[in-house]
Parts: structure tokens; sequence; C-alpha cells
């Protein structure tokens, strides 16, 4: 029972209410602030700041100008209980500018000069004696104030305020001593001495300010002193990483200009003297460990601005062993088993019979100096850093000191290539650049292959692109790293279609680079067998004609492969070499070869054009009637374009050239076309049949407008010669079609604004037009003067009838020179032609939404990136123009670019799919408006539009749906 009295009572405890008093809540009271009221003090300085801003840089009066400054001096001299002693440094300020304009007489500047100095002298506020200081320096230094104040007294300013207590006027006084005094001394050791004492100030942004002037005078080459480098040394362990970063760029100065001093390390021995230059590097291997990253990226930096650096050095930056007395210690161990090697067998390890023979022997602490800062493990430190920007610039540096010291170049290779795996794009992309500069020094090992060929299938593009080229000019050790690269480049192949044209530029690198090497695998490449026939692969393959450019790249240099070489492989060669000539040599066989695969040689292409133009100008002349020199220019003609269409590139000069003669030549007869009816004495009624048609006129201005735009190379002289072709164009067309045209209508306008174009060209130029143009030019001169008649049509139509009989075509002939040329092209890459012709799916979206498509193109010999844009012609004769942003253009020679960029697209609902055509054109502005003469707005060339076709159309398969699901 007294257990369960024990519980009960428990239990009745638990339940148990504890009733609390409630607590007293605290009520909160907002108090509104009292808002403060201005001071009388403040109100006069905000009055006073607005009266200095108000005053204008520039005003037009003297007199206006004297006011002003004379306004400024009393508001800069007032007293502490008017003006506040900023805004006294303000009106200093204003009133530098106003001294240093045009309009200001030199007794103002001489007055007002006296009154900055009086202010500087009697006024002890920091910030407005800088601000007097800095005002002063800017009137000396701009040369019209410096006979207002003599050399004694500058001097004698910069010394007194070089003492004082507040730190921007020591900063000030230090820049107005470096921009002054350097016009007035011509000995600046004092000037050197009093910058380098003050880089030892307590305060920071001194000791920055004199570190910053320093470098100053080395960059208006003014030398250094050696006695400067000690003190430039110690700032390297200053707190402030701005001071730090100025002293690494000093250090380096100094010791650039006097590499071969000696120099002694702490301790001071004679065998611890090093080299300034080598001292100085040592110094900067050392701030890479710095704790502050811009120091260790400007560190990086200067490194591989360094030259002349001795190659122990060099190499300690790949290693982190110390040096005592400046060799590598060795290890008791690592000694004896030198000595063991070297052939000494003789106690070479203890016998263990002795105590402690082989016991480490005490060096004296005094005997013995470590460099306590040095080269070591520089670039590893800086390789390995946190920081991209840093490990950015060690790889730039190391690629800088690679290509001065091959040898530095073959031991750094390998932490060259294993930032290949950095892990920001970026820094990938910069080891390999840089890495390409230096390959032609070193040689690839099958490790470091290894390590370059699996960053091949990046996602990148530039990568990827990047390291094609890498391995285009490299040098390959073993036929088994060639077999790998081949391998991985066919892969990559297959993985990336677009990036076809580049691979093969890479097979024909590596063909040409390692011809010994592939002819030990061109077997195994060809998959021959030395028994049995091998089938024929398919010479559309892209993967075999890759192997093929490589094999017959590499027969070049090494004619016995040829031997080794299927019948097929002879029978592909011909038609890769038709196809793609720039890829595929030209291959010599010997006599026993079943097909002679050189070309008959020949004098260069420029000689053989200019012999062939002369044949045909001298059977043009020999022509007695005009119409009988209308044959021969269209054979001439016809085969111009036919020698174009076969040469060994299209991209080459020689083709270039056979197209713009074909093509001026087709120009010349489009004019002669138009004025043989008022040459041949033909009727009234024949001249109105003899009207030329759109489609010609179109061709005239589309091969004309191509010469000028398209090919580069072309003179003044015969660019105005195109010009004045089309001014003939279209007095021939006016000619035509006077019995339409209107007194005043829009065809004599435009004939007249074509003249006025032509004559600015010609001033611009100092180009002499022909006699042909010359009547018209006159005509044009007494319209505008008043001299003709009123009406506009009836004073040009005499000009031109006599412009039109006058007309001879053999004399424009002789007008355009052949030359050798170059032509602006483009090739697109992508989108791949996927329309309805190809099988090709269509694209599907929905209509009024966005669709996108990446645009990958290679441009040859565009000057002028701006102009290029890409245009998208729809079905329905709608056309878009997109212009690609400058980043989006990259420069890969000193001829080609690369354009990669996005065009964004959206239409309406369409019933079924259709195709658009994308292709890469280049803008111009045309001489006038041609719509005038070219009436089809769907015209593709778009020449009224001011558009030339660079490329070939690409067509696309799309379709805007209402919903891509039902």
């Amino acid at each position: 029972m007294a257990t369960h009295r024990k519980r009960k009572a428990k239990l009745e405890s638990y339940s148990n209410v504890i009733s609390k008093p409630p607590e007293k809540t605290l009520a909160i009271k907002l108090k509104a602030k009292k808002p403060k009221i201005a001071s009388e003090s403040s109100l006069r300085d905000a009055a006073a700041q607005i009266n200095i801003l108000s005053i204008p840089k520039r005003l037009r009066s003297p007199q206006q100008i004297d006011e002003d400054i004379m306004r400024l001096v009393k508001t800069m001299q007032g007293g502490q209980g008017t003006t506040s002693a900023a805004v006294r440094a303000s009106a200093s300020e204003r009133l530098a500018s106003l001294l240093l304009s045009d309009s200001c007489s030199q007794e103002m500047r001489e007055k007002c000069m006296g009154e900055l100095v009086g202010v500087l002298n009697s006024e002890d506020d920091g910030c407005l004696r800088s601000s007097v200081l800095g005002a002063i320096a800017r009137c000396i230094q701009d040369g019209k104030c410096d006979t207002a104040i003599s050399e004694k007294e500058i001097h004698s300013l910069g010394m007194n305020c070089i003492q004082d207590g507040c730190f921007a006027v020591r900063v000030s006084a230090l820049h107005f001593m470096t921009s002054c005094w350097d016009r007035q001394l011509a000995d600046l050791s004092l000037l050197k001495k009093i910058l380098a004492e003050f880089v030892g100030d307590p305060d920071s942004r001194v000791r920055k300010a004199a570190l910053e002037e320093l470098v100053a005078l080395h960059s208006k080459e003014v030398s250094l002193e050696l006695a400067i480098y000690p003190t430039v040394a110690c700032a390297l362990k200053d707190d402030d990483s701005d001071v730090r970063v100025l002293a690494v760029e000093l250090v380096h100065c100094i010791a650039v200009g006097q590499p071969d001093t000696p120099m002694q390390l702490d301790k001071g021995e004679p065998m611890t003297t090093v080299r300034l230059i080598d001292d100085a590097f040592m110094k900067t291997c050392g701030m890479m460990s710095d704790l502050a990253a811009n120091v260790r990226t400007e560190a990086a930096r200067l490194l591989g601005l360094f030259t002349d650096v001795s190659f122990t050095f060099l190499e300690q930056t790949l290693d982190k062993k110390l040096m005592s007395h400046m060799k590598t210690r060795k290890s008791y161990h690592e000694k004896r088993r030198d000595g063991f090697a070297a052939g000494n067998t003789k106690s070479v390890w203890s016998s263990g019979r002795d105590f402690g023979a082989d016991a480490a022997k005490k060096v004296d602490s005094d005997e013995c100096h470590i460099v306590n800062q040095g080269a070591c493990g520089a670039f590893i430190h800086g390789l390995e850093d946190e920081f991209l920007e840093v490990r950015t610039a060690a790889v730039k540096s190391m690629c800088q000191l690679s290509t001065k010291y091959p040898k530095f170049a073959a031991l750094s290779l390998d932490f060259q290539v294993d930032m290949f795996n950095d892990e920001i794009d970026s820094v990938r992309l910069t080891a390999i650049d840089c890495l390409c500069k230096v390959i032609h020094l070193v040689e690839l090992e099958e490790d470091q292959l290894e390590t370059v060929l699996g960053i091949l299938p990046d996602c990148s593009s530039d990568i990827r692109e990047a390291i094609r080229d890498l391995l285009a000019n490299s040098h390959l050790t073993t036929k088994s790293c060639l077999n790998q690269a081949i391998q991985s480049l066919l892969t990559n192949l297959n993985s990336y279609p677009q990036d076809r044209p580049h691979i093969w530029k890479c097979m024909k690198s590596l063909g040409d680079h390692h011809s010994s090497l592939a002819f030990a695998l061109v077997k195994d490449l060809l998959n021959t067998h030395p028994y049995f026939v091998s089938q024929e692969p398919d010479a559309d393959d892209p993967a075999y004609i890759g192997i093929l450019i490589l094999v017959f790249s590499a027969m070049k240099h090494s004619p016995l492969m040829v031997e080794f070489c299927p019948q097929h492989t002879i029978r592909h060669y011909s038609y890769l070499r038709d196809s793609i000539p720039d890829l595929v040599p030209d291959v010599q066989i010997g006599k026993k070869s079943p097909l002679v695969l050189s070309e008959r040689s020949m004098k260069t292409a420029s000689a053989l054009i200019d012999r062939i133009m002369g044949r045909v100008i001298h059977i043009v002349q020999r022509q007695q009637s005009r119409a009988a020199c209308v044959p021969v220019l269209e054979t001439a003609i016809r085969d111009f374009e036919q020698v174009a269409t076969t040469t060994s590139s299209p991209h080459s000069a020689s083709s270039a050239t056979w197209t713009c003669i074909s093509m001026h030549l087709r120009c010349l007869l489009y004019l002669y076309q138009a004025f043989e009816p008022w040459q041949s004495a033909s009727s009234e009624s024949h001249r109105l049949l003899s009207v030329l048609s759109p489609t010609s006129l179109n061709e005239f201005l589309r091969y004309s407008y191509s010469l000028q735009h398209l090919f580069c190379g072309l003179t003044d002289k015969e660019q105005l010669h195109l010009r004045e072709c089309r001014v003939l164009l279209h007095a021939a067309y006016i000619l035509q079609n006077s019995h339409k045209i209107a007194e005043k209508s829009q065809h004599v306008l435009c004939l007249l604004s074509r003249l006025q174009s032509l004559e600015r060209f010609c001033k611009q130029t100092d180009c002499t037009p022909s006699p042909h143009v010359k009547h018209l030019l006159l005509a044009k001169e007494n319209i505008y003067t008043g001299a003709g008649s009123g009406n506009l049509l009836q004073s040009l139509c005499g000009p031109l009838e006599q412009t039109a009989k006058d007309f001879d075509i053999k004399q424009y002939l002789l007008s355009f020179s052949p030359s050798t040329f170059q032509r602006t092209s483009a090739d697109i890459l992508l989108p791949r032609d996927s329309g309805r012709g190809s099988g090709g799916k269509p694209k599907q979206f929905v209509s009024a939404l966005a669709i996108s498509f990446d645009i990958e193109a290679i441009l040859t010999n565009v000057t002028d990136i701006e102009s290029v844009c890409i245009q998208v012609l729809f079905p329905d004769g709608t056309r878009q123009i997109f212009y690609p942003k400058a980043a989006e253009i990259k420069k890969l020679t000193d001829s080609t670019h690369r354009l990669r960029s996005t065009v964004v697209l959206s239409h309406s609902q369409w019933s079924e799919a259709c195709d658009i055509e994308i292709s890469i054109a280049r803008s111009f502005t045309p001489d006038v408006d041609e719509f005038l003469l070219v009436k089809a707005p769907s015209d593709l060339d778009c020449i009224s539009k001011g558009l030339l076709n660079l490329s070939g159309s690409t067509s696309v398969s799309i379709q805007p749906k209402d919903r891509l699901y039902r």
C-alpha cells in the first residue's frame, strides 16, 4: 500500500498546473526625427561650389575669362570662416583649366601663378595644398606658365612640400617634382635619390607614388642607378600589395638596364656573387609565392620578359630543390651511388664494422649558405596556382622563355603539355597556342602525344582546331606516334563531321613533315596485302580521302611510295587532284609509272596572262571594223572562263585573274551592244528595237560591282575605269529610252549624281577621266552653272550621242591591264545542305517562335570584316540580313578568317516544308540607287540593295507549324 500511495502522489505532481501572471508588454513609441536645418556655412559652401561649377571651361571673350579667373582667385583666397577647404580646392582645379586656355593672357597667368604659390605657402590644410600643388604642376607641365615661376621657386616648392605631414601633399609633391624637375634639371640624380628615400615612407600611398614616379622616369628612357636597387628590393616585402607589384616591375627595369653588374647575396661572400639580371630573376621568382594574386600575376608576366638569364636559374624554375652555394646538394646515399657507378668499389658503403663510419659530417653554419629566395620551382607554383590569371601569365612567360632558349623549351615541354588538362577552357586554349609557337623546337614523345590527343575530342571547336594546328606543326618521333595521331584524327572526323576541311589540312601537314614515317605505314594505311588484291574503297569516304591526302603529301618527298600503292589509289589521285587541288600536291612519278601525274612545266601564271592578253589585244587592233572585234572577245571570254574553272585551285591568284579578265571583257561587250546602233548609222526604229534587256543590265552591274569590291589588287586607275563603264551604260540607257523619259526624270538626276560621284573619286585619287566621260562632265557643269538649256534631257542628249559615236572598245580594252588579283570568297561549313533534294528531314518549329542555326564559314581575302553579312532567302522571296559581331570573326592567317555565328529565324505557319537559302554576302555602297536600272526586286544578287554574294547558297528545309505535337 505504501508503494501504491507513493506512485499516486508522483502522478498527481505531474498533473499540477502552474499559472503565471501575465507579462507586461513594452509599448514602442515612434518618434519622428526632426529634419536637420542646414547651417549657414554649409549653405555658403554649396552656393560657392555651384558658382564654381557654373563657370564653363571655354568662353568666347577674354574679358569674361579674366572676370571668372578673378572670381576663382577670390574664392580660393577666402578665409576659413567663409569657404571650406574642399570648395577652395575645387576652385584651384578649375582655375588651372582656365589658365591653360588660349584666350587667357600671359599677364593674367603670371599674376595667378603668384596667387597659387602664395596660397600654397600660407595654408595648412592638406587637401587644399595638394590641389593647389597639382594645379601648379599642370600649368608648368603644359609650358604656358613656365616663365611665370623661376626654377629656384620650383625647386623650393618641391622641397618644402615633400616634408609635409599630410600624405596627399607628399604624393602631389612627388608628382610635381617628377613632372617639373625633369624639364628644368639636366642631372636627375637628386630627384631619383629623393624618390628612392620615399620608397620607405611610413604611408603606403606615398611609397606607391614614389615607385610609380620611378617607373615613369624609366618609361622616359631615364637610366636608374644601381644604388636604388637594394631599396626597391626591400619594397618586395612591403605590406601593401600594390607597392609590391610596382616593386617587382621596377626590379625588372633596373636589371634589364645593367644585366652584367655583379651583385652579392645576403651573406656577402665572394662565392655568392651573381649577376644583377640573375638576382632580379630570382627575386621575381620568389614573388611567385606571394599571398596576393595580383602580385603573382605581375611576377609571372615579368618572368617572360627577362633576357640573358643564366640557364642554371632557368632550370631551377622547373624544380623545387633548393640550392646551396648555388649548386644542388646531393644526399650521402646519392654520392655513394654515383661513386659506385663510376667504378669506385672500395669503401662505397660502410661495412658495419666501424661504428659511425657513415655518419653525416658536421658542417659549420657559417660555411653553408642556402639561397633563401630563388628560382626554385617558380613556374611549378605558377602553373599550379588557384587563379587562372596567374596560370595564364605563367604559361605565356614559359612560352616566351622557350623561344629565347631552345634547351629550356625541351625541359618545359612536359609542363606545358600538362596544362592541356586545366579545368578552364581559356587556360587550355592559351597553353595550346603557346606550345604551337615553340613546337618546332621540340619533338613530341609518346606519353606527351597521348596527352595531346586526349584533348582532341573536346566539345569546344576552338580547342579542337588549336590541337589540330599543333599536330600539323609538330615533329613525331616514331611511326607508332604517327599512327596514333592518324587514328585519333579519323575518330575525330567521325565525331565532328563539320571539322572535315581542317582535319584534311592537318593530314596534309602530317604527311609533309613525316614522309619517312608515313613510308613505313603506307601498307597499313592503304590496307594492302602482298598476295591478295584488296577491295577498292569508296572514293567519297571522308576518312579514306584524309588518308590519301596524307599519303600523297608524303609521296611528294618520298617518290618510292608509289611502288607500294595499288592501281585504284593512282586512279583516285586524278579525281582528288581535280576536286581538292589545294590539299593534294603535284606528285611526280618515274617513267615506269602507268600514269604520269606531273603537269607540264610552263611559265608563271602572271607571265602567261600577260602573253595571252597581249595576243588578244593584238588581234583586236588588227580588225578593221569594230563589229569584227565581238567574235574575238566572245571566244576569249569563253576560253578564260574555262581556264579559270580548271586551274589548280579555285582560290588561287591565277584563277582570280582569269575570272577578273573574263568579267571585264563581258562588261565591254555589253557596252558595245548598247552603243552599236549609234555607231552603225542605224535608223531610229532600229535604235528603239535594240534596247538592252533588264537581264543584261543586271549582269553588267553585277560584273562591274563584283570587279570593284570582290577582287583585291585593283589600282585607282582600274577602279576609275569600272566607274566610267557604269556611267557609259547609264548614258546608253537614257539614249535608248529618251522617248519615254521626262525632262527631269529620276534617270537624268541619277546620271548627274553618278557623274558627281565620279568627279569626287577623280579628285581623291588624282586620276584623269577618259575623253568619252569628259564630255559628260562638261555637260554636267554647264547644267549646274546654268550655261545649258533649261531642259535637262536636251542638255544631255547631245553629249550622250557624241559619246556613243566616239566609243571605241579597243581603247577600253587597254585601260584594264592584267595583273595578279586575289578574289574575296567564303566557304560555308555549317549548316550542311539538308534541303528536300538532299533527302534531309525538315526542321519543325512552332510558328511565330524562333529557331536558331549555327553558321560557320571560312572567309578568304576579306579586307573589311565589318561588311560581311549573312543573308537568308525565304521561299516567298523575302530576305533577311544578319551582321555578325566582331568577336564572332577570328583571324586565322593573313588572308583567311573564320566566321562562327548564330542566326535566329521566325516565320508564320506553312502548309508544307520548304527550303531556305543561307549564304555569305558582302555589303557595299553603290554609286547611286541602282533600282532604276535593276527593276527586279527578287534578284538574287541584290545589286540595288548593295549586296554581293561571297559564297554559294546552302539549302535548309524548315516547316513552321501551329504546334509540334497533336
